[in-house]
């Protein structure tokens, strides 16, 4: 499996301007996953800890856990193992040795997957997997929470492409390498999760669902900032420089997230406001240049410019 999964993730890697300019935030390659050999209770389920997670979220490393759906009977039984691995793992700066691929088994259409993938410091944040089935679940439902799964969305998901969906339902016996694109309100949060749950299974008891090389990847915001024009047609900032106060017009009422990082891409403050004219306090802050990321939820637009506090 992992031979073909390599090309496709090479090709996809030179090919994809939008993945080429992005860093990896966190990644499996399975090469080091146990496994079960029987069912068990899914309750007892270990957490698959990340291969690799980027240092700027050390202390933050992802993870996925196989779970049974809420409302599936006690006495469920299921497991995950690992399968024959490829002889190349690479995914960008990434090379390991050949290894395993995870094997999600049925009775999958009472299971979840969730990957707990923190996103703090970066932008654009874009899931990858390589898949395949085994007279498993081929309809994957994809969703995610921006706060640890206490609620989940579906909004802003989309192929490579930019084509919305929902479901995929493209995996076959052969594997293939795929892409998962989220708006912006996924970035920069330490509590994203990205839930899958299957079905179209023809089989209740036997067969599985194949994942490799996951990953997540995105902009760091050091990276995003360096891109920051000092102007913005649709905000207007003054005084610039300042001391005590920024005033930003907009062009919109909508509600607006917004979020303060300095030169390296750390966020100083964030804060919500709504209209058209909002009051930025400066008075604390050391003096030096600062940029500005204003995002409306309503319409998914983000905008950002930069200020210099005297």
């Amino acid at each position: 499996m992992k031979r073909k999964l390599f090309t496709l993730i090479a090709c996809l890697y030179i090919s994809s301007g939008q993945l080429n300019a992005q860093s990896l935030i966190h990644y499996w390659d399975f090469n080091n996953t146990g496994g079960y050999t029987h069912p068990v209770p899914p309750s007892s389920l270990a957490l698959i800890p990340t291969d690799y997670t980027d240092t700027l979220l050390t202390g933050h490393a992802g993870a996925i856990s196989y779970l049974a759906l809420s409302g599936t009977t006690g006495n469920a039984l299921t497991y995950y193992t690992t399968a024959p691995g490829d002889t190349v793992n690479i995914q960008h700066s990434v090379t390991n040795a050949a290894g395993n691929a995870v094997s999600f088994q049925n009775p999958s259409d009472s299971m979840e997957a969730r990957f707990y993938v923190p996103s703090t410091g970066y932008k654009d944040v874009i899931f990858n997997f390589g898949g395949q089935v085994n007279n498993g679940a081929y309809h994957l439902q994809f969703s995610y929470s921006l706060d640890s799964g206490a609620h989940w969305l579906t909004t802003g998901i989309k192929s490579v492409n930019g084509v919305p969906f929902q479901t995929f339902d493209s995996l076959t016996s052969a594997p293939t390498f795929n892409t998962v694109v989220f708006d912006s309100t996924v970035g920069d949060n330490n509590k994203l999760v990205i839930r899958v749950t299957f079905s179209g299974s023809p089989l209740r008891t036997s067969g599985s669902t194949v994942f490799d090389n996951v990953s997540l990847v995105g902009t760091p915001f050091k990276a995003a900032v360096a891109n920051i024009s000092s102007s913005n047609s649709k905000i207007i900032l003054y005084p610039n420089p300042a001391s005590k106060t920024i005033n930003i017009k907009t062009a919109s009422p909508n509600n607006k997230n917004v979020k303060v990082y300095s030169t390296t891409g750390k966020e100083i403050f964030h804060f919500s406001a709504y209209g058209q004219n909002i009051t930025l306090p400066i008075n604390d802050l050391p003096s030096g240049m600062y940029y500005i990321l204003l995002y409306e939820p309503e319409t998914g637009k983000q905008y950002d410019t930069k200020f210099i506090k005297e």
